[in-house]
């Protein structure tokens, strides 16, 4: 640790353990301590690697005007074709032992393949996400989870989790009033936004967009991916100071996807209270996720395309059949049972 004017940054010289040392065109730099804070079970780091690891990244944003991957650059130059010769990238370690014991923990895919596929799930589905690829050492034996760094140079990011621990027991449902009185809090606390303000129209769209936002990665994050390591551990919030405004984060680290770890009871209740209070949002969600299990010009679905894309590998066919019986079919059958309810009470038919 080091400090200058006043500031703390984690140097790499102080670093004697540093990961990801042997990757060919790795850049290390120094980053403000509060800005970047590393934390979870795998090693990580932060640093600079060559754009010509991330092809595919650059591919997918020229080619794709719609996608949904979100980092620190901005997508409209990267699709003029102006991007830096080196990204800023988290790096997260793990071996093969680690990957291979993982089939205990994943009931699908080891960790490093679900690091892989759920973001390009995420992406097909319009829900913000990092830009994950994999990379593995000459040696075979070493494997990093490589993130695109999303946090801009204005921006500050605050993990929930450190708010729920002062002030909460744990996530509530499905966080939708938590992450509006977390966002109003560090409004206050760190940017100095008085209440009368914060009960304008431009916060109150502000807070709107966030609540769709976090009830959408609900239904992305718990029901279709089965991630049981969705809380408030990582979901984060970014603060601009000069603008006075927040963002979500986009979503992040998926080792423990694909899971399958239902309560549908809690999914439907949850479910029920979106449809109340958004049901064009939750019937919007319904409408992707068919267009994911839908047939393309080639015979295959376009969820079987962004598999054979990602997974490469013969397990690919299994994983598939089951995404869709037990994650996808599992959400169509809660939102059914939702509405069919919904219709029966006369007093909510004004909602659809």
């Amino acid at each position: 640790m080091v400090e200058i004017n006043g500031k703390k940054y984690v140097s790499p010289l102080d670093d004697s353990g540093r990961i990801g040392k042997d990757i060919e065109g790795l850049e290390e730099f120094e980053f403000v301590e509060k800005s970047k804070k590393l934390e979870g079970r795998l090693q990580k780091r932060f640093v600079k690697l060559s754009s010509n690891y991330f092809s595919k990244f650059i591919s997918e944003i020229q080619n794709n005007p719609n996608s949904s991957y979100e980092t620190y650059l901005d997508n409209d130059e990267i699709r003029r074709g102006m991007y830096p010769n080196n990204f800023s990238v988290l790096l997260k370690y793990n071996t093969n032992d680690m990957a291979e014991l993982s089939g205990g923990a994943n009931e699908m895919l080891s960790y490093i393949k679900a690091e892989l596929c759920a973001p390009a799930i995420m992406n097909s589905l319009g829900v913000k996400t990092v830009y994950n690829s994999i990379l593995v050492e000459t040696s075979g034996y070493a494997q990093y989870v490589m993130s695109i760094d999303a946090v801009r140079p204005d921006e500050e990011i605050f993990v929930l989790n450190d708010f729920i621990s002062c002030n909460f027991a744990d996530w509530v449902g499905t966080g939708i009033d938590i992450v509006k009185q977390y966002s109003t809090f560090l409004l206050e606390r760190e940017c100095g936004v008085k209440k009368e303000e914060l009960s304008s129209e431009k916060y109150k769209r502000m807070f709107n967009e966030l609540r769709d936002e976090v009830m959408v990665r609900y239904l992305a994050n718990v029901v279709v991916l089965g991630n049981n390591d969705y809380n408030a551990r990582n979901y984060a919030i970014l603060l601009n100071r000069k603008t006075k405004q927040v963002r979500t984060f986009p979503c992040f680290d998926y080792e423990f996807c694909f899971n399958g770890c239902y309560l549908k009871p809690l999914i439907e209740e949850n479910i029920a209270e979106m449809v109340k209070i958004n049901p064009k949002l939750v019937d919007d969600f319904a409408k992707k996720l068919e267009e994911l299990v839908s047939f393309e010009s080639n015979g295959k679905t376009k969820l079987r395309n962004i598999l054979n894309k990602t997974l490469q590998t013969p397990d690919e066919n299994e994983f598939y059949e089951y995404i869709v019986s037990r994650n996808i079919e599992t959400f169509f059958e809660t939102y059914d049972k939702v509405l069919g309810k919904v219709k029966g009470n006369p007093d909510q038919l004004s909602i659809l």
